[in-house]
């Protein structure tokens, strides 16, 4: 019996892969040191064929993602793609589409970053405006599907009174516009993040603005801050699982509701979607939901296509950070050891290119060879895209 169980465990070690000897690894690698190496177009494209989504999968604040994801929708755009979908709401997807359309897109967002600091998600820098001014201005349109941000209610006040007929209701907005102002200087100004408007919004007062709203587009947008607040009260409250369980069917009925209102115009819609790389994963994700990515997925078959998941991750770098109170605007990041071991080795037998490409697809044929984390990366993923010496965003 022994002797048995010595011989399954040789069993396991002969057939268990390390990237550094495993020729199907090497055939599926691509180094560049630029995104407009021809290899990459060609590496990319016939993953691109037959899809209707494509998801980006990104490690937050760092510049190279946006101009991965900006190589991937000019790519896209020759299969048919002609929408971005980012993570923030709908009104400020809009409000980037128009800044992203300026002459001066990032001077543009610059300007509104001066009106509204610390409003939008992920998009006061300079950098990733070379990708969201493409889409525009190239015909395309951005579909924002996120919920609201925390720090974002000053701005929907105040674009709800501009645009609102209702006298009773523009009242009640300037009232809590005033008090949102007010919170917002007494939290810069004591650096107290529990000062921020946010705390003082609660169910009640989302119940009045609904029933003082007049228009759908009204109604809609204080709808949203209700669920704001529900998916913020969760995470604050410790109930993570709620937290992204909400948050993502959010994310689900919001994009729907875009889907069905293009399908007036086009009968299969085709999206590049520019998230964090926890809402792209195929299946389960790391926060034991079914996130916005697997409606993709299963959109997409039923349609006769396929969705594509693209992780873009830096090897080592550094980024910036999002919270505006931290005594440090960027910081140095090593996300080597996060890896699969079978990645580690790989990593280390490449050319020390910027970017390393790996096809995740064919590996599947013999995932039981590959460490339970290796499984996990090469199904939830289809292509992985590693930057060496990421670098931080230029922020506002």
């Amino acid at each position: 019996m022994t002797r048995f169980f010595l011989f399954l465990g040789l069993c396991f070690l002969l057939s268990t892969s390390s990237a550094q000897d495993d020729p199907l690894f090497a055939d599926q690698t691509l180094t560049v040191d630029n995104l407009d190496d021809p290899s990459l177009a060609n590496f990319l494209r016939p993953h691109m064929e037959n899809s209707q989504f494509i998801m980006v999968g990104e490690q937050h604040f760092i510049q190279e993602v946006g101009m991965v994801t900006k190589t991937v929708y000019e790519l896209a755009e020759g299969f048919g793609y002609h929408t971005l979908c980012i993570e923030n709401d709908a009104l400020m997807a809009a409000q980037i589409s128009r800044m992203a359309a300026a002459d001066d897109p990032a001077g543009a967002a610059r300007d509104f970053h001066k009106q509204f600091p610390f409003t939008v998600a992920f998009y006061e820098n300079d950098e990733d405006y070379d990708l969201l001014s493409h889409v525009v201005k190239s015909g395309g349109t951005l579909w924002g599907i996120d919920q609201t941000l925390m720090s974002q209610f000053r701005f929907n006040y105040s674009y709800l009174i501009e645009h609102t007929k209702s006298e009773a209701f523009a009242e009640k907005l300037q009232e809590q516009l005033d008090i949102a102002t007010a919170a917002y200087e007494e939290a810069m100004r004591d650096k107290r993040f529990q000062a921020v408007y946010y705390f003082k919004y609660n169910q009640a007062l989302n119940e009045e603005l609904l029933e003082l709203a007049q228009t759908e587009e009204e109604k809609e947008i204080i709808f949203q801050l209700g669920k704001t607040k529900e998916i913020y009260d969760y995470n604050l409250g410790g109930q993570y699982y709620l937290n992204n369980e909400v948050r993502g069917q959010l994310m689900k009925s919001n994009f729907m509701r875009y889907y069905r209102a293009a399908q007036e115009d086009e009968a299969m819609p085709k999206v590049v979607f520019k998230l964090g790389a926890s809402h792209t994963y195929r299946g389960l994700t790391p926060t034991r939901i079914y996130d916005i990515s697997n409606l993709a997925t299963e959109l997409a078959n039923m349609n006769g296509q396929r969705s594509l998941h693209i992780k873009v991750l830096g090897i080592s770098g550094t980024n910036n950070i999002g919270f505006p109170f931290a005594p440090e605007s960027k910081t140095e990041f090593d996300n080597t050891e996060d890896f699969p071991q079978e990645i580690q080795d790989w990593l280390e037998g490449l050319e020390a290119d910027k970017y390393a490409v790996l096809n995740l697809e064919p590996l599947r044929q013999k995932a039981r060879s590959y460490s339970t984390e290796m499984q996990k990366l090469m199904f939830a993923h289809d292509i992985f895209i590693l930057v060496r010496d990421a670098q931080p965003l230029t922020t506002f």
